[in-house]
């Protein structure tokens, strides 16, 4: 069960779980409650209890209703006050002043105080709702919305659950809206065409025809009469918006017509493609399959790349994986990734890829996508490069990185990738360089798997994926020796530009990395028996260009302790 349920059907999970229990059963279950409550919440508890005894439910203390509206005017006008102080700069004048002025440390648009002032008037429209005093809620959240539309303040509410305040609204609109007018008056409240950039945000959130009907456990009254002239207000020519086409599709599905569906779904295309995943969500439902699958590939040969082929993808990897089909469950992450290219939806296609014994050929065709996508993907050339290296085209990935800056290097740097890789290459792969290992795995460990939830049945064994397709491309690498020492040369001399970069300017958080970038020099000249330029390397960095340098002193030496080879072959400073 989700972690967030819905009012009406919460309580029918209630009513099935004690309908079939005996009065001892849920006298035991009473008691079990009673066990699991703190000290300071027992009394609270045995309150409740008593309050639902039959004949002697607590009155509700709800505040009156002109006195609720009264203080969200006041409300408002104070969040108006603060926003206008805040703007002016004159932060002293803030009732919760307490050294705001820097940068670093500016006051939120909305106290604490006034934060939960908004929370318990929520909370108070909630219990007149539940109480079946909708006139009064709806006129209390009417307020309470204005209030946000007004002071601007809907991106700081992220952790109230806005979708059901808003299905309470509409559901008080929609039962106190009798005849004719029902459908434009709930129309209003759904706010259909809600510009789609708003929608991508989690916070702003409107409520499906759904939620407005489980606010309750009863049914919307009527239902049968407004559903069609709710279906027929929403339906309108050309392609709609993406929370219009939502609220259509749901109304659609609500009288259970699939073919409507598809055909809406074949007839907005590309141009809305939410038709093509709200299909795939109904079949999902019924867990249809194979017919999952074949919507899948038409669908996929339709919407362009965005997150909505993404999610198109995931239905036939989803579906192969039902289906015991490892060619579905192969393309849907080869489709995956060319819907949203990124290291981990890479590192999942290729794993996939292996499994079917077409490594080579799958990473062929990402290297082909991604050398043609420049201007379109995020950070498409270090990605380009990586697989590249992935696939064993040092070579390409050497003449693609011409004219890379020895600074700079993020954790997705292509640069800091081929770096380490050609300095591991030139140490023959040694185990016994252990800083030269260290530097390549911080540029080729790219999974973010934490971010994003693939939802497959085998997203958890993919740590570390993107560092071992690295390290099997290393290993297919067939360079001469002469192509090898022009690389290892073109890394030196990167790396010296680098540390020296980063000691002359002072940059004293990343005197570790040039640290690293030194001893990983050292460490492979001596995995090649250069003791001298090993040596050397070492010392022209510590004892004469940075030897007034302590602080970079002290980080070489803490990293010469991690190096293996160097501390066996008594090479260090």
């Amino acid at each position: 069960m989700s972690a967030k349920i819905a009012f009406g059907p919460y309580l029918k999970k209630i009513e099935e779980i004690c309908k079939p229990l005996s009065r001892d059963e849920l006298q035991e279950i009473i008691i079990a409650l009673a066990r699991e409550a703190q000290v300071h919440e027992r009394s609270s508890f045995v309150n409740k209890l008593e309050s639902c005894l039959s004949g002697e439910q607590g009155h509700l203390d709800l505040e009156a209703e002109d006195d609720v509206l009264d203080g969200i005017e006041a409300l408002k006008e104070s969040i108006q006050e603060r926003i206008e102080l805040i703007e002016d700069g004159e932060y002293h004048e803030l009732e919760d002043f307490d050294g705001y002025g820097s940068l670093d440390d500016e006051p939120e648009y909305v106290s604490e105080e006034q934060m939960d002032e908004l929370e318990d008037y929520f909370e108070e429209a909630g219990q007149y709702f539940l109480n079946g005093e909708l006139e009064t809620a709806r006129k209390i959240y009417e307020a309470l919305f204005a209030l946000i539309e007004e002071t601007e303040i809907k991106h700081l509410l992220f952790e109230m659950n806005m979708l059901e305040d808003r299905a309470r609204y509409a559901r008080c609109v929609y039962e106190l809206t009798a005849g004719p007018h029902r459908v434009d008056a709930v129309l209003e409240t759904m706010n259909p065409d809600l510009d789609d950039f708003a929608q991508s945000s989690s916070i702003d959130v409107y409520p499906a025809l759904k939620d407005v009907i489980e606010t309750l456990a009863e049914p919307l009254p009527d239902f049968e009469v407004f559903l069609p002239e709710w279906e027929a207000v929403l339906s309108q020519p050309g392609v709609p918006g993406l929370r219009r086409a939502r609220l259509w599709l749901e109304a659609v599905s609500l009288r259970s017509d699939f073919e409507r569906i598809s055909e809406l779904a074949r007839e907005w295309g590309d141009q809305q493609p939410y038709g093509y995943v709200f299909w795939l969500e109904q079949l999902k439902q019924e867990k249809s399959w194979r017919e999952t699958a074949n919507v899948s590939k038409e669908a996929l040969n339709i919407i362009s790349p965005g997150r909505q082929r993404e999610d198109i993808a995931r239905h036939l990897i989803r579906a192969g994986e039902q289906l015991y089909d490892s060619e579905l469950v192969l393309e849907g992450k080869r489709e995956l990734f060319f819907s949203t290219p990124a290291y981990g939806s890479l590192a999942v296609f290729i794993n996939e890829a292996e499994k079917n014994n077409l490594r080579q050929q799958e990473l062929n065709k990402a290297v082909d996508y991604l050398g043609t996508a420049e201007g379109v993907i995020h950070s498409q050339k270090d990605m380009y490069i990586t697989a590249l290296i992935m696939a064993g085209r040092i070579k390409e990935a050497f003449i693609s990185s011409k004219g890379s800056a020895p600074f700079g290097w993020s954790l997705e740097s292509s640069t800091g990738l081929l770096f380490g890789s050609v300095l591991y290459l030139y140490s023959e792969m040694n185990d016994q360089c252990s800083v030269t290992y260290t530097v390549m795995e911080d540029y080729a460990d790219r999974d973010f798997f934490g971010v994003f939830d693939y939802d497959f049945s085998d997203q958890y064994v993919l740590e570390g994926e993107c560092l071992r397709q690295v390290m099997q491309g290393l290993a297919m690498a067939n360079l001469s020796d002469t192509e090898l020492k022009k690389y290892f040369q073109w890394a030196v001399k990167l790396g010296e530009k680098r540390i020296q970069h980063i000691v002359s300017n002072k940059y004293r958080k990343a005197y570790n990395r040039a640290a690293n970038v030194l001893v990983a020099m050292a460490e492979s000249y001596a995995a090649g028996g250069d003791h001298k330029n090993a040596t050397g390397i070492l010392q022209k960095y510590y004892y004469e260009l940075f030897n007034r340098f302590s602080a970079f002193r002290s980080e070489v030496r803490d990293v010469l302790k991690d190096s293996e080879i160097l501390k066996r072959k008594s090479i260090g400073v």
